[in-house]
């Protein structure tokens, strides 16, 4: 193969040669942009949520299988994104409880929530819930929170 000097060329070609320098340049400028903001997504420090009061206080220290917990939780929420909760009773033995998709209102706030049910059959001892909140920020990013309650008594019925 032999190299033609440009003065050799032709207008059409020298257009052609131009052109695909362009494009060239302009992939590899798209694919650091690209790369730049999939590395932003995935690294920027975002606060999403703040459990204040770790860990929850319950109300209802006693309780029997098939009654409702009771905890107060201080948190500050920012944004609004897709949240699950997952919930376990974790003590005399593990029980995983159904997920949640809560829609929590921005800002700090208190709650007093009774959404969890001691599931029947759970056997006598000392418990804690523990929360794991995951929340997808973006396409790229899932942050997840870990709470949990102080232990509380489940008692023979």
């Amino acid at each position: 193969m032999t190299i033609v000097p440009d003065q050799a060329k032709s207008p059409v070609q020298n257009f052609f040669d131009a052109a695909n320098r362009y494009l060239l340049s302009a992939a590899l400028l798209s694919a650091l942009l690209f790369f730049g903001y999939v590395l932003y997504q995935l690294y920027w420090p975002v606060t999403v949520l703040e459990p204040k009061n770790v860990p929850y206080p319950v109300v209802n220290k006693e309780l029997h299988a098939g009654d409702r917990l009771t905890i107060v939780s201080k948190y500050c929420k920012y944004g609004t994104f897709p949240t699950t909760v997952s919930r376990q009773l974790q003590g005399e033995t593990y029980i995983t409880l159904a997920p949640l998709n809560p829609t929590l209102p921005n800002g700090c706030h208190e709650s007093k929530a009774a959404s969890t049910v001691i599931p029947p059959g759970t056997p006598p001892g000392t418990y804690r819930l523990v929360y794991s909140t995951a929340i997808q920020v973006n396409a790229f990013r899932t942050i997840t929170v870990a709470a949990e309650t102080e232990e509380f008594l489940v008692l023979p019925n």
